[in-house]
């Protein structure tokens, strides 16, 4: 495309002391292609989408126009400022610089930090604080049941690609949905030290603040340096054979029956039958190793 550059550097009818000469914009009904050359600084308007571009570099003969910033807009700045927002990314804009936004700043691909972070800080003179808020619909319109709600993804840089180490994910887990009615239950799952694709489920918490945890991939699902109190309640072990093992190690566990050899891990170890029919078999005690010995009980 021929390049016209007649005019001289003016302002309000006067000619630039610099005299220098700039090319007219070239206006046309599409973007521009790395083929269209120019000179450095032109512009090109998109009159179809209403868009303006300005050409920052030519190399290797081809040419690299760069949108510029705004509304449905894309483009490449060394900071960005927008006081007030709000701002609409529509297309793919990188900032490499600090970028301040007093208003709303909108994406429609998502955002993306290179050895940077994302901060969120409140000045406010007031008990409220910054939010990050994770939101669903479904064309602006209800969830439907089962629906995630957000996920949070921790990954890392395999050699090949980013593997998922951990991630806290949230989904829609009630039984309907209504005007602030959305139950929720959060997975929290980790990555074993193991080459598969996915994480492994860890632990849940569901819409009634039920905790479940999944067992461990070797060593005890749960360690606590410090107490455990039920302050009501009481703590169940639904598995016979199973028990509470105590400093020494020594166990006390229960089960419907007498007890397996193989129970009977310390010595010490306690077992108490559930279904005792005498005074004789209600209680026993570990001798040695895999040798249980019955304890007469008072009638």
């Amino acid at each position: 495309m021929a390049i016209k550059n007649t005019r001289r550097n003016t302002v309000y009818g006067y000619p630039s002391p610099q005299a220098g000469l700039f090319p007219d914009p070239i206006v046309a009904a599409r973007s521009p292609l790395t083929s269209d050359m120019g000179e450095i600084g032109q512009t090109w308007v998109n009159t179809q989408a209403d868009t303006v571009f300005t050409l920052v570099a030519i190399s290797g003969g081809q040419a690299n126009w760069v949108q510029s910033g705004g509304d449905g807009g894309a483009g490449n700045f060394s900071s960005l400022t927008v006081n007030p927002g709000p701002i609409n990314l529509t297309g793919t804009t990188n900032i490499t610089g600090d970028t301040t936004v007093t208003g709303t700043l909108t994406s429609t691909l998502g955002f993306e930090t290179i050895d940077g972070s994302v901060t969120a800080g409140n000045t406010d003179n007031s008990n409220v604080s910054s939010n990050l808020q994770v939101l669903k619909s479904r064309n602006n319109g209800v969830i439907t049941l089962g629906d995630q709600l957000g996920n949070l993804v921790f990954a890392g840089f395999d050699g090949t690609g980013y593997t998922t180490g951990g991630a806290i994910t949230c989904f829609n887990s009630g039984s309907a949905i209504s005007a602030n009615r959305i139950g929720g239950t959060l997975n929290f799952f980790t990555h074993t030290d193991t080459a598969t694709p996915n994480p492994t489920l860890r632990m849940s918490i569901d819409q009634n603040g039920i905790i479940t945890m999944a067992v461990a991939t070797g060593g005890t699902t749960l360690q606590v340096s410090g107490g455990i109190e039920a302050v009501t309640g009481s703590v169940t072990i639904a598995a016979a054979g199973s028990g509470v093992i105590l400093p020494g190690p020594v166990q006390v566990i229960s089960g419907a029956g007498a007890p397996a050899t193989g129970l009977a891990l310390h010595i010490g170890d306690l077992y108490i039958n559930t279904t005792a029919a005498s005074a004789t078999t209600r209680l026993y005690i570990a001798t040695a190793v895999g040798t249980w010995t019955n304890v007469t009980c008072a009638a």
